[in-house]
């Protein structure tokens, strides 16, 4: 390990280098998989800067509009400022996705090793992250938080993922591209897209536990108890 540590179980500016000798088979991002980030903050700043929560949508390559953190009246620093902020000061606050703390249980049952999360955010929010993980996750977990998006996909080569679970429909494509199973979390700013070379959609987490158990040489459907049905999975591609 190198000195890019703050915690045992919390590593910033992660690089590829610093994780090499590790594995970990399937990975989570944490803003809008573990956490229900993107709607609160789309309305955190709707209203710090007082316009409509539509307003800070705008239209992608296909016309649809999604969320975009942008604005015409505002300016992209103020906007970025801001969203640091909520970052370092108030996402410690913010509710776990639907059936997080059971499927995180269920994967580190079936694995024996901590929950990975591989996240985009700035150094200066490993409180708030490494506080929001350790009251949220009942399971052991290993966090690196990564300066850019593109660097997920380099981070989860180095540990050789399989699957990985994230909302950005970009990150998905890239890590298709590095021969991994992208799953979308599907969010109002990736509903809507063509999947990407056979990716799995999630409506919420239970949904990614077929697939888990495939990778682990398990019947699709077999579940614990304790996580409760129907599953929704399903295939597209």
């Amino acid at each position: 390990m190198t000195d890019h540590f703050n915690r045992s179980n919390i590593w910033t500016h992660t690089k590829p280098e610093d994780v090499k000798g590790n594995r970990w088979e399937i990975g989570f991002d944490m803003d809008s998989v573990l956490n229900e980030m993107g709607d609160d903050l789309g309305r955190h700043l709707a209203k710090e800067f007082g316009v409509s929560l539509d307003d800070l949508r705008a239209p992608d390559e296909t016309g649809v509009r999604r969320f975009h953190f942008s604005h015409p009246s505002i300016s992209h620093t103020a906007i970025a400022d801001e969203v640091m902020r909520y970052v370092r000061e108030e996402s410690i606050n913010l509710e776990a996705t639907p059936y997080m703390r059971l499927v995180t249980r269920y994967v580190y049952e079936l694995t024996k090793v901590p929950i990975l999360v591989v996240t985009c955010r700035p150094a200066s929010a490993v409180s708030s992250t490494y506080n929001w993980l350790k009251n949220n996750l009942d399971v052991p977990f290993m966090c690196c938080m990564v300066d850019g998006h593109r660097d997920k996909a380099a981070i989860l080569e180095a540990v050789r993922c399989k699957m990985f679970v994230d909302d950005r429909y970009r990150t998905c494509m890239e890590i298709a591209d590095a021969g991994m199973l992208p799953v979308v979390y599907d969010r109002p700013w990736n509903i809507g897209r063509d999947t990407y070379k056979g990716a799995v959609h999630a409506a919420d987490l239970r949904d990614i536990l077929p697939v888990v158990n495939i990778v682990h040489g398990k019947p699709p459907l077999y579940l614990p108890d304790y996580i409760p049905y129907p599953l929704r999975v399903y295939l597209k591609g």
